[in-house]
């Protein structure tokens, strides 16, 4: 028996400031927690919105960057980090309206599964090991939470692309590689694509 996973992440203003990191983080990010928690993850899908892209550069609102650099290298960062990891996005739409030259959305989301007795609820007790993975912390992603919420000037865009995350999706390939055994997920993924197809025809 097969417990299945849907996890979503937005990266909206990481993507607009920095649309390659920004988007590659979003899709990471997505498939990170579901890792976390022991589950192979085996589908993405993506939802963006950008204003016209076949706008003329001249035309780009100060302190912005050109809508089709967003949208050409948001495409390019979600693709590479999902190449990377070695997952398919079965799904993409990309929504143009013009409300979104105020700001962009990005929306990743990735479905996984995996074996029911492997999805417990227990404590944590002194002694227990714990296993920290990835690369070292660094002064990057500094102040990423709180940059979508505060003030920018024209001046912004020259600083903020450090307040997006770096991604490790070598890390996170290595780990998708042990989670679960090949053997057993054959059946759990046929399972549950099976369900995925019905929900997304």
């Amino acid at each position: 028996m097969a417990c299945k996973y849907f996890k979503n992440e937005t990266h909206n203003h990481p993507t607009e400031i920095e649309p390659f990191g920004g988007a590659a983080t979003c899709l990471g990010g997505a498939i990170r927690d579901p890792l976390s928690g022991r589950t192979y993850v085996y589908q993405a899908m993506r939802v963006t919105g950008a204003a016209d892209p076949t706008v003329s550069v001249k035309d780009t609102l100060p302190g912005k960057l050109p809508q089709k650099k967003i949208v050409r290298e948001a495409a390019h960062g979600y693709s590479s980090y999902g190449n990377q990891i070695g997952l398919a996005t079965g799904y993409v739409k990309e929504v143009y309206h013009p409300d979104y030259v105020a700001k962009r959305m990005e929306i990743g989301a990735v479905m996984g599964a995996a074996p029911r007795r492997a999805v417990q609820r227990l404590t944590s007790d002194p002694g227990d090991i714990i296993i920290l993975l990835g690369g070292r912390t660094g002064r990057d992603g500094i102040g990423g939470a709180t940059g979508s919420s505060k003030v920018h000037t024209e001046a912004s865009i020259e600083v903020c692309g450090a307040e997006v995350q770096k991604g490790n999706a070598p890390t996170e390939r290595k780990i998708q590689r042990i989670v679960p055994s090949w053997r057993k997920s054959a059946i759990l993924l046929r399972n549950a694509t099976t369900s995925v197809q019905a929900v997304y025809p």
